[in-house]
């Protein structure tokens, strides 16, 4: 939590600084897709060999508000899938874990021509939690869902990156996200989640395209 305070209140300097410096903003909005590696960080239980990330697609929505030349606020919204396997080892066996969430970062830019480096703060909900696994009645594949009893609702994390901008303002964007929250729920039920003493956080890398619309900033020159 200490960390998550320090990120925000330098955040919000960084804010600050760039309203200080603030011409009549423009705005950006576009769509972002991409592939998600979530990077797990927890106890492992006794009975668990270990862990292994898996990962999967994420995709959602994004607006650039740009100040000047050099600095603009962007927030976003994604939504992402965050699977990881267990693997037990008595008796031996492979258990997966699915968290879907909608992602919120609140990111101030630094431009430097076609690149630019951004950093803030992010805002996970957890959407639903699945586990998939076997009816032995049915005799078929069937997810079981633990979205009441596995995760937290509300977590923290720290999001740090960089984006390309092409021509006609497609893009590629890779970031790095920490996890401040422990996320394991009071009554967690899953395998990773079920431990009192377990601490659960997600950070993850992101890599992926994304297109925006909306009026440039500046002249033609300065957008170059």
């Amino acid at each position: 939590m200490k960390q998550l305070i320090a990120f925000i209140a330098l955040f919000s300097a960084i804010v600050c600084s760039i309203n200080l410096y603030a011409q009549k903003p423009t705005v950006g909005y576009g769509f972002k897709i991409g592939i998600n590696q979530p990077l797990f960080k927890a106890n492992i239980p006794v009975y668990m060999d270990h862990l292994q990330n898996d990962n999967w697609f994420y995709a959602g929505v994004t607006a650039d508000v740009r100040f000047s030349q050099k600095f603009s606020f962007q927030p976003e919204i994604f939504w992402a899938r965050s699977p990881v396997i267990l693997y037990i080892n008595n008796p031996y066996a492979i258990s997966h874990e699915q968290i879907d969430q909608i992602l919120l970062p609140l990111l101030a830019k630094y431009h430097l021509g076609k690149i630019s480096f951004y950093a803030g703060p992010q805002i996970s909900f957890q959407a639903k939690t699945t586990v998939p696994g076997y009816d032995p009645v049915q005799g078929v594949k069937k997810d079981y869902d633990y979205t009441d009893s596995s995760y937290k609702k509300i977590g923290f994390s720290g999001v740090i990156g960089i984006e390309w901008v092409f021509k006609y303002r497609f893009g590629i964007d890779a970031r790095y996200i920490v996890g401040f929250s422990n996320l394991r729920a009071s009554n967690g039920a899953t395998d990773l989640t079920y431990p009192n003493n377990q601490n659960v956080k997600i950070g993850g890398v992101q890599a992926g395209l994304f297109f925006r619309f909306g009026k440039k900033y500046g002249t033609k020159k300065d957008d170059k």
